[in-house]
């Protein structure tokens, strides 16, 4: 079947006081839907749609499907209705939809309903038959799927008549029976057809299931949209729904965990600001620590190292994981790494919703079993510590002759000055449950030419580590507006806004167990006395139950991303999409230490009274992508492609600044300080940073489908990058990929257990933009290291030499990834059992490693490209709808993934630091 019916979900029906904030913005979008009749919402539904057809000799399916294409309507008919090998002809031109289906069914025993904002084709003699139905039994109930959602649009037939009902916006139906045995039949587009005996039943509720073979789930790739058995690459895909439930923090991809394979996500520590690394299919450069997949969001490119803070997990429609070259290789040079695309939320014309989600969690910190020791016990260790060593040291033996007295001498300090029969747990003094709180709210709907969604989320997470907070609120405006039948305009706006805080002490689980915060009276100290080297020693540890009463750490970052796009349809067959956007990433981090405690004043800060250390980070973006996509279907073939062309450019900017001797207390700004710079490091100058760069891409996709069964697709692209040298600014990548759908074949139709069989092909290039750190020139630095005797003498100031620090390398190129995998799907049992199995094979060659230089250039080492990796291994998914009915469901995952690492080429076999160091 070619049409999905779109299940309705009516949540927070009555939330008027949500529906209230938003009515001044939304109301000209909202009127028609909520205040417009029905039939005159049949009329606008009709009259307003027109299509252009000239076909022969096809298919019904194919007609219908050309009126969706052109109008977006649905249409669904009662399995068995349709002769499939009858053949039609439509000649029309700029017709309304209900003239180009009567003129379409003119001489045929064919009509059509309006339902539930879609259409139905019905035999024309089952018009009247409720009218015409003999006066017998009377039946009801309620047509449900599987979560117990009710389904409006079911037809309930008598079997072998054409008596019958819609069901109504409820799933509910009543329908009169003729005396005698009767079988009812429930069918609905994309779902099996059901047939149950009537033996005078007057309610007959029926939960119906999907029927994987008429639903077939689409797969958002970015640039593109395709049906799961016409995916030639390796991808998951999750739900955004599902994501949102098994989230337990603020990052967003730790709900993948255990649901994707391949991709390994690791880094909680009970901070609750920081992100889960994420690493594809194995490490695949040596020079830096960029190791994470491309995000890609609402088919734009971004920037962003990870989701989170970025897009609120209710807002997210789709996640999907693309891994092999097939999938990425039209990314071109930043997809090396693999790529992750999430696809947010928008509104449906016509269906007013609002929805609020409230959650509430608790986490514990889990230190796997480790258990710090005991002052009692520390102390025994130390005293055997000492006796091996006494044991093993002949002048110790002849220095102290008695083993006791010489444990005695060297732990008499440490008795002296602490009470070693007194346990300190610091870890317990520092970790605490975790508190996560999240409130979402949206609306969102149309009218026939527009649609939006707005909405609202709050985020609250207290981490497992005590004075650790993360608040975050996030915003989105989502609009579409039908201007024509051929033209669409969109803007797509979002903003994140975080603030994280933590104490700035450091961690104390390294603390000694007889160590303690408080004094004799219970009060907090103001530093903690340390014995180290066998003595006490002269300078004190910080007491962070007191430091933190004062200082801390507070981050702040904003993301801002607006897109604004616009769709032409000049023929039914292609469109052309200009999506343009601008992105602005803010970050700064305040490091307070105030002047009233230990760290901010004594340590090892030399009496600073007060330090205070700003950073702040600027990132402005721009993209403008430009796509034309085609599609054209002829007999059993159909044949699609896009054509792209995308121009980027960044500025970023960033500067540090510190500062001392704290005037006013408490201000945690420059104007609360008296000097600038750090008493500890006379030669201080205050940092920054700025860069520029810009890139330009072309890139081509082609796919070819013949009959569903078999599917082949290449895709190219070129990169020109202003960080490398002129000579080598362009790369260039591809990938070719082909899929047999086996389960299609008629050999396999005859057997049962076996629901669904494909098996993939792809190999393709891909890139990573190492130079990004201007690479390819040489850069200087200004400044000293070492104590500036001139910093302040009023007759010879200070001058800083300028000093080589980098190297430049014009020649340097693309990091390029050589991938190749091999595929296999299948479901078992009406596909109530899935198996997703992969083997890969990712050479990355020309990675960019840090090469010893002759001593007579002065400078230790120039970055070049001469490293390769290899990386293999295998994925398996197993996923099973083990319980199944209409009040319970159980559903398992399974996930395995084997990746063999290999370091196949360095440079002389060694690697070189940054001031021409050899190790390995």
């Amino acid at each position: 079947m070619l049409y999905k019916i779109m299940k309705k979900k009516y949540v927070a029906k009555n939330a008027w006081c949500i529906y209230s904030l938003f009515a001044v913005i939304l109301l000209p979008f909202q009127t028609k839907a909520v205040t417009t009749p029905v039939q005159s919402t049949r009329g606008l539904f009709l009259e307003d749609k027109v299509v252009t057809i000239h076909v022969r000799d096809v298919s019904l399916d194919e007609i219908l499907l050309l009126i969706n294409k052109q109008t977006s309507i649905s249409f669904g008919y009662q399995e068995g209705v349709i002769d499939r090998e009858r053949k039609f002809s439509l000649d029309v031109s700029g017709v309304t939809v209900e003239e180009a289906l009567r003129t379409l069914f003119r001489d045929s025993n064919y009509d059509f309903e309006y339902k539930d904002e879609r259409i139905l084709i019905v035999l024309k003699s089952s018009k009247s038959q409720q009218t015409n139905t003999p006066q017998g039994r009377t039946v009801k109930g309620i047509v449900r799927d599987q979560s117990g959602t009710p389904l409006p649009g079911a037809t309930v037939l008598l079997k072998g008549t054409t008596i019958g009902v819609a069901t109504d916006i409820n799933g509910g139906y009543h329908l009169q029976v003729p005396q005698g045995d009767q079988v009812l039949v429930f069918s609905l587009v994309g779902m099996k057809t059901r047939e149950i005996p009537y033996k005078g039943q007057s309610e007959i509720n029926v939960m119906m299931e999907e029927d994987v073979t008429e639903v077939d789930e689409v797969v958002v790739t970015g640039y593109s949209v395709r049906k799961v058995s016409e995916m030639t690459g390796a991808a998951q895909q999750f739900d955004g729904k599902e994501v949102s439930n098994n989230m337990v923090n603020g990052d967003i991809l730790s709900a993948l965990k255990g649901h994707t394979t391949g991709l390994q996500i690791s880094g909680s520590d009970g901070n609750p600001a920081r992100n889960n690394s994420l690493l594809l299919r194995g490490v695949g450069t040596l020079y830096d620590s960029k190791q994470y997949p491309l995000i890609v969001i609402d088919g734009i490119v971004t920037d962003f190292t990870n989701i989170s803070g970025v897009v609120a997990a209710n807002d997210i429609e789709k996640i999907t994981v693309l891994k092999d070259a097939a999938s990425s290789a039209i990314y071109g040079s930043r997809a090396a790494m693999g790529v992750i695309v999430i696809t947010t939320k928008k509104g449906q014309k016509n269906k007013l919703t609002t929805s609020v989600d409230m959650k509430f969690g608790l986490s514990v910190q889990n230190f796997g079993g480790l258990r710090y020791m005991t002052s009692e016990e520390l102390l025994d260790y130390g005293k055997m510590s000492l006796a091996n060593w006494w044991n093993g040291n002949k002048s110790l033996q002849a220095k102290y002759p008695d083993r006791d007295r010489f444990l005695r001498d060297t732990l008499s300090s440490l008795s002296q000055n602490f009470d070693l029969s007194r346990t300190t747990d610091w870890r317990d003094l520092q970790y605490q449950h975790g508190v996560t709180k999240s409130v979402g709210v949206n609306i969102s709907g149309g009218s026939e030419r527009a649609s939006y969604y707005l909405s609202y989320n709050y985020f609250d997470e207290k981490g497992t580590k005590i004075d650790n907070k993360l608040t975050r609120n996030f915003l989105k405006l989502r609009m579409d507006y039908d201007v024509t039948s051929f033209l669409t305009l969109g803007v797509n706006l979002s903003g994140t806004f975080s603030r994280y805080e933590s104490p700035n002490s450091g961690s104390f689980e390294d603390y000694h167990p007889w160590l303690s915060p408080y004094d004799e009276n219970g009060k907090l100290k103001k530093s903690i006395s340390q014995w180290r080297k066998f003595a006490m020693y002269n300078v004190d540890l910080v007491n962070p139950l007191m430091d933190n009463r004062y200082n801390s750490s507070i981050s702040r970052n904003d993301n801002l991303m607006g897109s604004f796009s616009g769709t032409l349809r000049p023929f039914d067959w292609m469109s052309f999409t200009s999506v343009n956007t601008y992105t602005r990433i803010y970050s700064n981090t305040n490091n307070y230490q105030d002047s009233r405690t230990y760290s901010g004043n004594y340590s090892n800060n030399k009496f600073s009274n007060g330090i205070l250390d700003i950073s702040d980070a600027r990132d402005n973006s721009f993209l403008t992508s430009n796509i034309l996509r085609m599609e054209y279907r002829f007999g059993d073939h159909d044949v699609s492609g896009l054509l792209g062309q995308e121009y980027y450019e960044r500025h970023s900017r960033s500067s540090d600044l510190s500062m001392y001797d704290q005037s006013v207390v408490c201000e945690r700004n420059v104007g609360g300080f008296s000097k600038v710079g750090k008493k500890i490091q006379s030669s201080y100058v205050p940092g920054g940073s700025e860069s520029e760069s810009g890139s330009f891409s072309i890139f081509a996709e082609a796919n070819y489908n013949y009959r569903g069964k078999y599917m082949a697709s290449l895709s190219f692209r070129t990169d020109a990058s202003t960080n490398f040298g002129k000579d080598n600014r362009y790369g260039k990548f591809y990938s070719i990929s082909g899929a047999w759908l086996v389960s299609s074949e008629k050999f396999m139709q005859k057997q049962k257990a076996l629901s669904f069989l494909k098996l993939r092909l792809s190999y393709g290039t891909s890139g990573k933009e190492a130079g990004i750190d201007y690479l390819n020139y040489t850069l200087y630095a200004i400044g000293k290291d070492y104590e500036d005797y001139y910093r302040e003498h009023p007759l010879y100031p200070s001058s800083y030499p300028a000093v080589i620090n980098q190297l430049g390398n014009d020649q340097l190129t693309w990091e390029t990834a050589y991938t190749f995998d091999l595929g296999m799907d299948m479901g078992f049992l009406n596909d109530r059992i899935r198996l997703n199995t992969d083997y890969y094979r990712r050479r990355n060659s020309d990675l960019i490693m840090s090469v010893a230089t002759a001593a007579g250039i002065g400078v230790g080492a120039q970055y070049r490209n001469v490293g390769e990796m290899l990386n293999q291994g295998v994925e398996l998914t197993l996923n099973t709808h083990t319980l199944k009915s209409i009040d319970f469901n159980w559903y398992t995952t399974f996930t395995f993934s084997y990746n063999k690492n290999k370091l196949t080429k360095l440079y002389d076999g060694y690697f070189v630091d940054g001031e021409g160091r050899t190790f390995y």
